[in-house]
Protein backbone atom coordinates (compact mmCIF):
# COMPACT_ATOMS: atom_id res chain seq x y z
CA UNK A 1 0.00 0.00 0.00
CA UNK A 2 1.39 3.38 -0.99
CA UNK A 3 1.46 6.15 1.60
CA UNK A 4 1.18 9.76 0.59
CA UNK A 5 4.41 11.74 0.57
CA UNK A 6 5.59 15.18 1.57
CA UNK A 7 4.29 17.87 1.29
CA UNK A 8 1.12 16.01 2.29
CA UNK A 9 2.39 15.09 5.77
CA UNK A 10 -0.63 16.57 7.51
CA UNK A 11 -3.10 14.57 5.44
CA UNK A 12 -1.04 11.40 5.97
CA UNK A 13 -1.60 11.74 9.71
CA UNK A 14 -5.36 11.55 9.28
CA UNK A 15 -5.05 8.57 6.93
CA UNK A 16 -2.71 6.58 9.20
CA UNK A 17 -5.44 4.77 11.23
CA UNK A 18 -7.15 3.59 8.03
CA UNK A 19 -3.87 2.34 6.60
CA UNK A 20 -3.20 0.43 9.83
CA UNK A 21 -6.68 -1.17 9.84
CA UNK A 22 -6.35 -2.29 6.23
CA UNK A 23 -2.87 -3.65 6.81
CA UNK A 24 -4.01 -5.66 9.84
CA UNK A 25 -6.99 -7.00 7.95
CA UNK A 26 -4.78 -8.15 5.10
CA UNK A 27 -2.33 -9.76 7.51
CA UNK A 28 -5.06 -11.68 9.32
CA UNK A 29 -6.26 -13.21 6.05
CA UNK A 30 -2.85 -14.62 5.09
CA UNK A 31 -1.16 -17.82 6.16
CA UNK A 32 1.84 -17.31 8.42
CA UNK A 33 4.98 -17.88 6.35
CA UNK A 34 8.34 -17.49 8.13
CA UNK A 35 10.44 -14.78 6.52
CA UNK A 36 14.07 -15.50 5.72
CA UNK A 37 16.49 -13.87 8.17
CA UNK A 38 17.82 -10.49 6.93
CA UNK A 39 21.05 -11.02 8.87
CA UNK A 40 24.24 -12.59 7.61
CA UNK A 41 27.77 -12.97 8.94
CA UNK A 42 28.59 -10.77 11.94
CA UNK A 43 25.04 -9.39 12.00
CA UNK A 44 23.55 -12.86 12.39
CA UNK A 45 26.06 -13.71 15.11
CA UNK A 46 25.24 -10.54 17.07
CA UNK A 47 21.48 -11.06 16.88
CA UNK A 48 21.74 -14.74 17.77
CA UNK A 49 23.94 -13.98 20.78
CA UNK A 50 21.36 -11.58 22.20
CA UNK A 51 23.87 -8.75 22.62
CA UNK A 52 21.53 -6.33 20.83
CA UNK A 53 18.88 -6.71 23.52
CA UNK A 54 21.49 -6.56 26.30
CA UNK A 55 23.26 -3.45 24.93
CA UNK A 56 26.63 -5.20 24.98
CA UNK A 57 27.50 -5.63 21.31
CA UNK A 58 31.10 -4.73 20.44
CA UNK A 59 31.42 -0.95 20.54
CA UNK A 60 28.32 -0.35 22.67
CA UNK A 61 29.93 -0.16 26.08
CA UNK A 62 31.65 3.24 25.96
CA UNK A 63 28.80 5.06 24.24
CA UNK A 64 26.06 3.60 26.42
CA UNK A 65 27.97 4.24 29.63
CA UNK A 66 28.42 7.85 28.61
CA UNK A 67 24.72 8.20 27.79
CA UNK A 68 23.74 6.67 31.13
CA UNK A 69 26.09 8.99 33.01
CA UNK A 70 24.66 11.99 31.20
CA UNK A 71 21.01 11.31 32.05
CA UNK A 72 19.77 13.89 34.51
CA UNK A 73 22.94 15.96 34.49
CA UNK A 74 22.76 19.69 33.90
CA UNK A 75 23.73 20.57 30.34
CA UNK A 76 26.59 22.99 29.80
CA UNK A 77 26.52 25.36 26.84
CA UNK A 78 28.97 27.96 25.64
CA UNK A 79 27.96 31.36 26.98
CA UNK A 80 30.37 33.21 24.72
CA UNK A 81 31.66 36.67 25.61
CA UNK A 82 28.31 38.43 25.88
CA UNK A 83 26.76 39.09 29.28
CA UNK A 84 23.22 38.20 28.26
CA UNK A 85 20.69 37.19 30.87
CA UNK A 86 19.68 33.51 30.80
CA UNK A 87 17.24 32.87 27.98
CA UNK A 88 13.54 32.99 28.90
CA UNK A 89 14.22 35.16 31.97
CA UNK A 90 13.07 38.32 30.19
CA UNK A 91 10.12 37.07 28.16
CA UNK A 92 7.44 38.64 30.30
CA UNK A 93 4.98 40.21 30.01
CA UNK A 94 3.42 37.99 27.38
CA UNK A 95 1.59 40.07 24.84
CA UNK A 96 -2.05 39.35 24.21
CA UNK A 97 -1.83 41.37 21.01
CA UNK A 98 0.91 42.37 18.61
CA UNK A 99 2.75 45.18 20.43
CA UNK A 100 3.40 47.06 17.19
CA UNK A 101 -0.27 47.79 16.68
CA UNK A 102 -3.29 46.35 14.93
CA UNK A 103 -2.85 42.91 13.38
CA UNK A 104 -3.09 43.00 9.56
CA UNK A 105 -5.61 40.71 7.90
CA UNK A 106 -3.92 37.39 6.96
CA UNK A 107 -3.97 35.99 3.44
CA UNK A 108 -5.24 32.38 3.33
CA UNK A 109 -2.99 29.74 1.80
CA UNK A 110 0.23 31.78 1.90
CA UNK A 111 3.16 31.31 1.92
CA UNK A 112 3.15 28.33 -0.43
CA UNK A 113 4.07 24.89 0.94
CA UNK A 114 5.34 23.65 -2.44
CA UNK A 115 8.94 22.58 -2.93
CA UNK A 116 9.68 21.28 0.57
CA UNK A 117 11.46 17.94 1.10
CA UNK A 118 11.41 15.66 4.15
CA UNK A 119 14.81 14.48 5.40
CA UNK A 120 15.54 12.15 8.31
CA UNK A 121 19.02 12.37 9.80
CA UNK A 122 21.56 10.98 12.30
CA UNK A 123 20.66 7.32 11.80
CA UNK A 124 22.97 4.40 12.53
CA UNK A 125 22.78 1.14 10.61
CA UNK A 126 24.04 -0.96 13.56
CA UNK A 127 23.29 -1.12 17.29
CA UNK A 128 26.77 0.18 18.12
CA UNK A 129 30.38 0.21 16.97
CA UNK A 130 31.90 1.21 13.70
CA UNK A 131 30.83 -1.59 11.35
CA UNK A 132 27.75 -0.83 9.20
CA UNK A 133 25.06 -3.48 8.93
CA UNK A 134 23.56 -4.08 5.49
CA UNK A 135 20.22 -5.01 7.06
CA UNK A 136 20.24 -1.75 9.02
CA UNK A 137 20.91 0.31 5.90
CA UNK A 138 18.07 -1.43 4.12
CA UNK A 139 15.73 -0.93 7.07
CA UNK A 140 16.40 2.80 7.43
CA UNK A 141 15.73 3.48 3.75
CA UNK A 142 12.63 1.26 3.66
CA UNK A 143 11.28 2.91 6.80
CA UNK A 144 11.76 6.32 5.19
CA UNK A 145 9.88 5.19 2.09
CA UNK A 146 6.98 3.83 4.15
CA UNK A 147 6.62 7.22 5.84
CA UNK A 148 7.00 9.38 2.74
CA UNK A 149 10.51 10.74 3.34
CA UNK A 150 12.49 12.02 0.38
CA UNK A 151 15.93 11.42 1.90
CA UNK A 152 17.51 9.49 4.79
CA UNK A 153 20.92 10.60 6.08
CA UNK A 154 22.85 7.57 7.40
CA UNK A 155 25.67 8.42 9.83
CA UNK A 156 27.62 5.53 11.32
CA UNK A 157 30.37 6.19 13.86
CA UNK A 158 33.70 7.07 12.21
CA UNK A 159 32.98 5.00 9.11
CA UNK A 160 31.52 5.51 5.65
CA UNK A 161 31.48 1.82 4.80
CA UNK A 162 27.69 1.90 4.32
CA UNK A 163 28.12 4.14 1.27
CA UNK A 164 29.75 1.32 -0.68
CA UNK A 165 27.39 -1.61 -0.08
CA UNK A 166 24.69 -2.68 -2.53
CA UNK A 167 21.85 -1.90 -0.08
CA UNK A 168 22.75 1.82 -0.14
CA UNK A 169 20.30 2.61 -2.95
CA UNK A 170 16.99 4.44 -3.40
CA UNK A 171 13.95 2.47 -2.27
CA UNK A 172 10.71 3.84 -3.63
CA UNK A 173 10.57 7.51 -2.65
CA UNK A 174 13.55 7.58 -0.28
CA UNK A 175 17.12 8.23 -1.39
CA UNK A 176 19.94 7.54 1.10
CA UNK A 177 22.27 10.45 1.85
CA UNK A 178 25.95 9.87 2.51
CA UNK A 179 26.96 10.75 6.03
CA UNK A 180 29.33 9.99 8.89
CA UNK A 181 29.07 10.70 12.59
CA UNK A 182 32.49 12.05 13.52
CA UNK A 183 32.73 10.59 17.00
CA UNK A 184 35.24 11.92 19.48
CA UNK A 185 35.64 13.05 23.08
CA UNK A 186 35.93 16.48 21.44
CA UNK A 187 32.28 16.32 20.36
CA UNK A 188 30.15 14.57 17.75
CA UNK A 189 29.19 15.90 14.33
CA UNK A 190 27.28 14.77 11.26
CA UNK A 191 29.49 15.07 8.18
CA UNK A 192 27.16 15.28 5.21
CA UNK A 193 27.99 14.26 1.64
CA UNK A 194 31.70 14.95 1.33
CA UNK A 195 33.58 13.46 -1.61
CA UNK A 196 34.98 9.96 -1.13
CA UNK A 197 35.93 7.13 -3.48
CA UNK A 198 36.50 4.36 -0.92
CA UNK A 199 35.69 3.65 2.71
CA UNK A 200 39.25 4.68 3.56
CA UNK A 201 38.35 8.31 2.80
CA UNK A 202 36.62 8.59 6.18
CA UNK A 203 37.38 11.43 8.62
CA UNK A 204 38.81 9.93 11.81
CA UNK A 205 39.27 12.14 14.90
CA UNK A 206 42.62 12.58 16.58
CA UNK A 207 41.55 10.38 19.51
CA UNK A 208 40.42 7.53 17.28
CA UNK A 209 41.58 4.15 18.62
CA UNK A 210 42.63 5.67 21.93
CA UNK A 211 45.13 8.26 20.68
CA UNK A 212 45.63 11.60 22.43
CA UNK A 213 44.67 14.94 20.87
CA UNK A 214 47.27 17.68 21.09
CA UNK A 215 45.01 20.65 20.25
CA UNK A 216 41.26 20.06 20.46
CA UNK A 217 40.19 23.43 19.04
CA UNK A 218 42.55 23.15 16.10
CA UNK A 219 41.30 19.61 15.46
CA UNK A 220 37.68 20.74 15.14
CA UNK A 221 38.55 23.69 12.93
CA UNK A 222 40.69 21.52 10.65
CA UNK A 223 37.87 18.97 10.41
CA UNK A 224 35.31 21.56 9.30
CA UNK A 225 37.72 23.13 6.83
CA UNK A 226 38.57 19.80 5.23
CA UNK A 227 34.95 18.63 5.04
CA UNK A 228 34.02 21.89 3.31
CA UNK A 229 36.96 21.50 0.93
CA UNK A 230 35.54 18.11 -0.06
CA UNK A 231 32.09 19.58 -0.70
CA UNK A 232 30.47 18.47 2.55
CA UNK A 233 28.62 20.09 5.42
CA UNK A 234 29.09 19.82 9.20
CA UNK A 235 26.19 19.59 11.67
CA UNK A 236 27.03 19.66 15.39
CA UNK A 237 25.26 16.72 17.06
CA UNK A 238 23.54 16.90 20.48
CA UNK A 239 25.52 20.07 21.39
CA UNK A 240 24.47 20.27 25.06
CA UNK A 241 24.86 16.62 25.97
CA UNK A 242 27.07 16.77 29.04
CA UNK A 243 29.38 13.96 27.97
CA UNK A 244 29.66 14.88 24.30
CA UNK A 245 29.04 18.63 24.35
CA UNK A 246 30.65 20.73 21.63
CA UNK A 247 33.12 22.88 23.59
CA UNK A 248 34.92 25.99 22.44
CA UNK A 249 34.03 27.84 19.25
CA UNK A 250 31.70 26.58 16.55
CA UNK A 251 34.72 26.06 14.26
CA UNK A 252 32.79 27.05 11.14
CA UNK A 253 30.07 24.37 11.40
CA UNK A 254 26.97 24.80 9.24
CA UNK A 255 24.26 23.74 11.67
CA UNK A 256 23.38 22.15 15.00
CA UNK A 257 20.83 19.65 16.22
CA UNK A 258 18.21 21.19 18.45
CA UNK A 259 17.05 17.84 19.87
CA UNK A 260 15.70 16.10 21.67
CA UNK A 261 17.16 12.64 21.29
CA UNK A 262 17.39 10.00 23.98
CA UNK A 263 20.72 11.53 24.95
CA UNK A 264 19.68 15.18 24.66
CA UNK A 265 16.66 16.08 26.75
CA UNK A 266 14.82 18.37 27.01
CA UNK A 267 14.65 20.08 23.63
CA UNK A 268 14.62 23.55 25.17
CA UNK A 269 18.22 23.21 26.37
CA UNK A 270 19.57 22.69 22.86
CA UNK A 271 17.23 25.36 21.47
CA UNK A 272 18.54 27.83 24.06
CA UNK A 273 22.13 26.96 23.11
CA UNK A 274 21.36 27.50 19.42
CA UNK A 275 19.65 30.85 20.08
CA UNK A 276 22.69 32.04 22.04
CA UNK A 277 24.93 31.31 19.07
CA UNK A 278 22.62 33.42 16.90
CA UNK A 279 22.67 36.27 19.41
CA UNK A 280 26.46 36.24 19.66
CA UNK A 281 26.76 36.30 15.85
CA UNK A 282 24.31 39.21 15.49
CA UNK A 283 25.99 41.16 18.29
CA UNK A 284 29.30 40.97 16.40
CA UNK A 285 27.54 41.93 13.18
CA UNK A 286 25.97 44.92 14.94
CA UNK A 287 29.45 46.03 15.98
CA UNK A 288 30.61 45.75 12.38
CA UNK A 289 32.73 42.65 12.95
CA UNK A 290 32.61 40.25 10.00
CA UNK A 291 32.46 36.67 11.21
CA UNK A 292 33.85 33.73 9.22
CA UNK A 293 31.36 31.56 11.10
CA UNK A 294 28.05 31.06 9.25
CA UNK A 295 24.82 31.47 11.16
CA UNK A 296 23.90 28.01 12.40
CA UNK A 297 20.88 26.37 10.85
CA UNK A 298 18.61 24.48 13.22
CA UNK A 299 18.66 20.77 12.41
CA UNK A 300 16.80 17.66 13.52
CA UNK A 301 18.51 14.31 14.07
CA UNK A 302 17.14 11.22 15.76
CA UNK A 303 20.33 9.40 16.88
CA UNK A 304 18.55 6.18 15.94
CA UNK A 305 20.55 2.93 16.29
CA UNK A 306 19.23 -0.06 14.39
CA UNK A 307 17.77 -2.81 16.62
CA UNK A 308 18.38 -1.02 19.90
CA UNK A 309 15.39 -1.75 22.15
CA UNK A 310 13.15 0.98 23.50
CA UNK A 311 13.42 3.66 24.78
CA UNK A 312 15.89 4.16 21.95
CA UNK A 313 14.86 6.90 19.48
CA UNK A 314 12.61 6.32 16.49
CA UNK A 315 14.18 6.32 13.04
CA UNK A 316 12.96 9.76 12.08
CA UNK A 317 12.18 11.96 15.08
CA UNK A 318 13.04 14.76 15.00
CA UNK A 319 13.34 15.23 11.27
CA UNK A 320 13.67 18.09 8.80
CA UNK A 321 11.58 19.80 6.15
CA UNK A 322 13.80 21.75 3.75
CA UNK A 323 12.94 24.08 0.90
CA UNK A 324 14.61 22.36 -2.06
CA UNK A 325 12.30 22.56 -5.10
CA UNK A 326 14.75 20.72 -7.38
CA UNK A 327 14.69 17.70 -5.08
CA UNK A 328 18.38 16.94 -5.65
CA UNK A 329 21.08 16.21 -3.09
CA UNK A 330 22.82 19.42 -4.16
CA UNK A 331 19.63 21.41 -3.50
CA UNK A 332 19.27 19.83 -0.05
CA UNK A 333 22.81 20.94 0.83
CA UNK A 334 22.10 24.43 -0.47
CA UNK A 335 18.94 24.58 1.66
CA UNK A 336 21.03 23.76 4.74
CA UNK A 337 23.48 26.55 3.92
CA UNK A 338 20.58 28.97 3.40
CA UNK A 339 18.90 27.85 6.68
CA UNK A 340 15.72 27.02 4.76
CA UNK A 341 14.68 24.33 7.20
CA UNK A 342 12.12 23.60 9.89
CA UNK A 343 12.61 20.90 12.50
CA UNK A 344 9.62 18.63 13.05
CA UNK A 345 9.64 16.50 16.18
CA UNK A 346 7.33 13.79 14.83
CA UNK A 347 7.48 12.23 11.37
CA UNK A 348 4.01 13.48 10.48
CA UNK A 349 3.96 16.56 12.68
CA UNK A 350 2.65 20.04 11.84
CA UNK A 351 4.46 22.17 9.27
CA UNK A 352 5.16 25.87 9.89
CA UNK A 353 6.00 28.24 7.03
CA UNK A 354 7.26 31.83 7.47
CA UNK A 355 7.05 34.21 4.52
CA UNK A 356 7.79 37.93 4.07
CA UNK A 357 5.91 40.30 1.78
CA UNK A 358 7.76 43.54 0.97
CA UNK A 359 5.75 44.92 -1.91
CA UNK A 360 2.19 44.23 -0.84
CA UNK A 361 1.53 41.51 -3.41
CA UNK A 362 0.24 39.07 -0.82
CA UNK A 363 2.33 36.11 -1.93
CA UNK A 364 4.73 36.22 1.04
CA UNK A 365 7.55 34.80 -1.06
CA UNK A 366 10.09 37.66 -0.93
CA UNK A 367 11.92 36.04 1.99
CA UNK A 368 11.42 32.94 4.13
CA UNK A 369 12.68 31.44 7.39
CA UNK A 370 16.48 31.54 7.37
CA UNK A 371 16.70 34.72 5.28
CA UNK A 372 17.75 38.26 6.11
CA UNK A 373 15.14 40.79 4.98
CA UNK A 374 17.20 42.82 2.53
CA UNK A 375 15.56 46.24 2.74
CA UNK A 376 16.66 49.75 3.78
CA UNK A 377 16.28 50.93 7.36
CA UNK A 378 12.77 52.27 7.86
CA UNK A 379 11.18 49.77 5.47
CA UNK A 380 7.97 48.17 6.71
CA UNK A 381 7.17 44.58 5.78
CA UNK A 382 4.58 41.95 6.59
CA UNK A 383 5.50 38.54 7.96
CA UNK A 384 2.95 35.75 7.67
CA UNK A 385 2.94 32.38 9.42
CA UNK A 386 1.11 29.47 7.85
CA UNK A 387 0.60 26.26 9.84
CA UNK A 388 -0.59 23.03 8.22
CA UNK A 389 -1.81 20.22 10.45
CA UNK A 390 -1.53 22.09 13.76
CA UNK A 391 -5.14 22.48 14.88
CA UNK A 392 -5.36 22.53 18.68
CA UNK A 393 -1.71 23.52 19.18
CA UNK A 394 -0.35 26.89 20.26
CA UNK A 395 1.93 29.07 18.13
CA UNK A 396 4.67 31.04 19.86
CA UNK A 397 6.44 33.72 17.83
CA UNK A 398 9.64 34.61 19.69
CA UNK A 399 11.15 37.93 18.65
CA UNK A 400 14.63 38.86 19.84
CA UNK A 401 16.16 42.30 19.28
CA UNK A 402 19.72 43.42 19.98
CA UNK A 403 20.10 47.20 20.18
CA UNK A 404 23.40 49.06 20.15
CA UNK A 405 23.65 52.25 22.20
CA UNK A 406 25.98 55.21 21.63
CA UNK A 407 28.46 53.57 24.02
CA UNK A 408 28.35 50.43 21.85
CA UNK A 409 26.81 48.30 24.58
CA UNK A 410 24.30 45.72 23.42
CA UNK A 411 20.87 45.58 25.03
CA UNK A 412 18.74 42.48 24.52
CA UNK A 413 14.96 42.49 24.34
CA UNK A 414 12.71 39.46 23.91
CA UNK A 415 8.98 39.40 23.40
CA UNK A 416 6.59 36.72 22.33
CA UNK A 417 3.21 36.52 20.68
CA UNK A 418 1.12 33.45 21.44
CA UNK A 419 -1.91 32.35 19.46
CA UNK A 420 -4.06 29.21 19.46
CA UNK A 421 -4.13 27.39 16.13
CA UNK A 422 -7.80 26.88 15.30
CA UNK A 423 -7.70 25.04 11.96
CA UNK A 424 -5.49 22.65 9.98
CA UNK A 425 -4.55 25.38 7.49
CA UNK A 426 -4.15 28.43 9.71
CA UNK A 427 -2.49 31.79 9.05
CA UNK A 428 -1.35 34.73 11.17
CA UNK A 429 0.18 38.00 9.98
CA UNK A 430 2.13 40.78 11.63
CA UNK A 431 3.93 43.94 10.51
CA UNK A 432 7.47 44.97 11.33
CA UNK A 433 9.88 47.78 10.39
CA UNK A 434 13.62 47.57 9.94
CA UNK A 435 15.23 49.73 12.62
CA UNK A 436 18.63 51.44 12.72
CA UNK A 437 21.34 50.25 15.15
CA UNK A 438 19.60 46.96 15.83
CA UNK A 439 19.38 43.34 14.71
CA UNK A 440 16.20 41.32 15.18
CA UNK A 441 14.99 37.84 14.44
CA UNK A 442 11.64 36.12 14.72
CA UNK A 443 11.28 32.36 14.93
CA UNK A 444 8.20 30.19 15.34
CA UNK A 445 7.73 27.35 17.79
CA UNK A 446 4.63 25.18 17.85
CA UNK A 447 3.40 23.11 20.79
CA UNK A 448 1.03 23.15 23.70
CA UNK A 449 3.02 26.06 25.21
CA UNK A 450 6.39 27.75 24.72
CA UNK A 451 8.02 26.02 27.67
CA UNK A 452 7.09 22.43 26.80
CA UNK A 453 10.02 20.04 26.93
CA UNK A 454 9.27 18.69 23.48
CA UNK A 455 7.84 21.19 20.96
CA UNK A 456 6.24 19.88 17.79
CA UNK A 457 7.89 22.17 15.25
CA UNK A 458 10.63 24.83 15.36
CA UNK A 459 11.56 27.09 12.44
CA UNK A 460 14.75 28.87 11.62
CA UNK A 461 14.31 32.64 12.13
CA UNK A 462 13.56 35.46 9.75
CA UNK A 463 16.29 38.08 10.36
CA UNK A 464 15.92 41.85 9.93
Amino acid sequence: MRTLGVPQLARRTLAAPLVLVLALAAACGEASVPEPSPYTGAEATAVASGCVARFDCPGDAEELAAEAAAVGLAAAWRLGTESYAPFYSDLHPRYAHDPEGAEPTPVPGRPSSDGWRAVSSHQHSAPGGETPWASGVKHIIADGDSKGFDFALITDHNTIGAWFIKEFVTQGRTTPLRGEEWTSKLGHATLFDFSATTAADVFNPCDHNGATCADAESERQTLVRQVHARGGLVIINHPVLATYAWPGTLAGADGAEIGPTISNLPANESIDWWVRQIEAWLAEDLRGVASPQPLLTAWGGSDYHYLRPKPAPEEDAPCNLLYAPEGTIASIKEAVRARHNQVIYEAHGPQVFLGVDLGGGGEFNDFMAGDFVAAPVGTAFDLQVRIIGGKGDELSLIETTLVQSETETIARQVRIIERPVTSDDWVYRLRRTRQAHSRSFIRAQLGTSLLVRRPKTVTNPVYF
